[in-house]
């Protein structure tokens, strides 16, 4: 009874094994953890989209080519994708954020938490921008007013 015991657990564990390989090898065509890739058909794969959670780190760093907005965080798996898109200024001019995670539908991935860090360039946004927000965070640009247009 014993070693029937030991058979099963040991056939589990191949199974297990070979379950977690093929889920590797199916995202491993995703090496940086967020690049698209086309199907066969030179279609881009199908992908599910859902709103992101907050970043859990929005700050903003200074260049020679002006500021930068740094969004950090984490996404489910590897083969998730982040985008954003930027809303209409307010009265204030701050520019609303908004961030969407999309998956592909059509292989399996790891689910294994994957950091994420998006940079936005001050010219990427409306002009005119003096803040950003994401969720209920506001971050400002620049302490003295406009850091684009």
């Amino acid at each position: 009874m014993g070693h029937a015991t030991a058979r099963v657990l040991t056939g589990s564990a191949i199974a297990l094994t070979v379950v977690l390989v093929g889920m590797l090898v199916a995202c491993s065509g995703n090496e940086t953890g967020g690049g698209a890739t086309s199907s066969s058909g030179g279609e881009p794969p199908a992908t599910s989209a859902a709103n992101a959670a907050p970043p859990d780190s929005i700050r903003v760093a200074a260049t020679s080519g002006g500021a930068v907005v740094v969004l950090e965080g984490m996404l489910p798996t590897p083969c998730h994708e982040i985008a954003w898109t930027a809303g209409s200024l307010d009265a204030e001019g701050v520019a609303p954020l908004a961030l969407t995670v999309s998956a592909p539908t059509d292989r399996l991935c790891a689910q294994v938490l994957t950091p994420y860090r998006l940079e936005i360039l001050g010219s990427q946004l409306p002009p005119g921008t003096r803040a950003v927000a994401v969720g209920d965070r506001i971050v400002p640009l620049t302490p003295n007013g406009p850091a684009t247009g």
